[in-house]
């Protein structure tokens, strides 16, 4: 009989996925090719430079790690998820100037005025309350330089759960998932997908079930939180792989003295 594991807080529920899903892409659910589409578009937002020090707060899969740091002078990575960084650790282990630190954002182990570039992509939803978001805001402007460039992505700025599900045909599901994956890889997740619903049904690897508990802010009422962390915010629609999101917001913010 299917085990069923339920993740009550969104930590939770990434640090599930990173005990039991092995492969890298199944940890956000995003194939590589719409993985690569996300990297390239921070690479776009935030130009680094030889000397910089990088901090990516939930730095999950390191996948950015791998394309910057031998053009950087450090790169840190912190995630709330030890299962996560377990794995990470493994994979840059012979990497110098890759290191990563394990705890909730809104307590960040580095010191004051420390950070170039501070990265958060993808995460900063997956805190629970409005005070959790203020002290994150708080730390990231403690970390950073005066002259930082700091990039947040993928903030929901309606309720998500009141959305309208779009109603999309079949074959239009299945075209907009392997433009997300690409031809080849779109295969090797449904050859993965079958050898999970295998292992699920005998017993040997758990159902995961998500949290549905997460947090969203109205673009204004977010830059307002980022001014009162003496952080000047710019928000513009998330572009994503199959086209622009319909619910959330990615930011370009610089410390204000």
């Amino acid at each position: 009989m299917p085990r069923v594991v339920q993740a009550t807080t969104r930590a939770e529920e990434y640090e599930l996925r990173a005990k039991f899903l092995k492969d890298d892409y199944q940890l956000s659910g995003d194939g590589p090719a719409s993985t690569t589409f996300r990297i390239n578009k921070v690479l776009r937002w935030v130009p680094f430079s030889p000397g910089d020090k990088v901090l990516d707060i939930s730095s999950g899969k390191g996948l950015l790690f791998e394309l910057i740091h031998d053009t950087v002078l450090e790169c840190r990575g912190h995630d709330v998820a030890p299962a996560i960084i377990e794995r990470v650790r493994r994979k840059f282990k012979d990497v110098k100037n890759v290191s990563f630190t394990c705890g909730p954002s809104s307590d960040l182990p580095y010191e004051t005025g420390y950070f170039d570039k501070v990265l958060m992509t993808g995460a900063f939803c997956l805190q629970e309350t409005k005070q959790e978001c203020m002290k994150t805001l708080s730390e990231i402007r403690r970390v950073a330089k005066d002259n930082a460039v700091i990039f947040i992505s993928d903030i929901a700025v309606v309720d998500e759960s009141k959305l309208v599900p779009e109603h999309v045909p079949a074959h239009q599901r299945l075209m907009r998932r392997i433009k997300q994956d690409g031809p080849v890889e779109f295969l090797a997740s449904l050859k993965r997908y079958l050898f999970r619903r295998i292992r699920i049904a005998r017993g040997i690897e758990p159902v995961l079930i998500p949290s549905d508990r997460g947090i969203w802010f109205d673009d204004a009422v977010f830059v307002r939180m980022c001014r009162e962390n003496k952080l000047q915010a710019r928000g513009f629609p998330t572009e994503e792989i199959t086209g622009t999101s319909r619910s959330r917001y990615d930011y370009l913010i610089k410390p204000l003295s």
